[in-house]
């Protein structure tokens, strides 16, 4: 995904509301990553988080760093505007940003950099809406439960430093 397909979606998509979840459509939201999330081991520092992501900074902060590595667990999203959205975080392509970040490797001017998400942290997430089953709702004779949520491509991006 190209740096510039993420801030045109950022720019141009409107931030969703639960109401506005259709199944197939690519949607924003912005919320705080809910308790009970599932949670991943950062590569580098081994500490457990929501997601982390692993890029390659250069020396000069207006260069641009490349992403080398992200991955999140499943988590629940409360909305800024209202309810609770399930985020398949397991289906994660790209995490920018975040509050807790530590350089784990140095050569020369470029450093790597661990940036990791925790339950309270509030984010953008853009990713696509679908159909998935849900194991705790009711389901009606002939078909098993569903609900919507947000899947693959899932973008994550906090330019937040705060936690709620």
């Amino acid at each position: 995904m190209r740096q510039g397909t993420l801030e045109r979606h950022l720019r141009s998509l409107p931030v969703s509301t639960v109401f506005d979840l259709r199944e197939g459509a690519l949607v924003k939201l912005v919320g705080a990553i809910a308790p009970g999330a599932g949670t991943v081991e950062a590569p580098y520092t081994g500490r457990a988080a929501v997601a982390y992501s692993v890029r390659l900074a250069m020396g000069d902060p207006n260069q641009p760093s490349s992403v080398r590595a992200a991955a999140a667990g499943n988590f629940d999203l409360q909305l800024a505007a209202g309810g609770t959205v399930h985020v398949r975080g397991s289906e994660v392509e790209l995490i920018v940003g975040g509050g807790d970040e530590r350089a784990v490797a140095r050569q020369g001017e470029r450093a790597m950099r661990e940036t990791l998400l925790q339950v309270g942290d509030e984010v953008i997430v853009i990713g696509k809406v679908r159909r998935d089953v849900d194991s705790k709702g009711q389901s009606s004779y002939r078909e098993p439960p569903t609900r919507l949520v947000v899947a693959a491509p899932v973008w994550i991006v906090t330019a937040f430093s705060g936690r709620r």
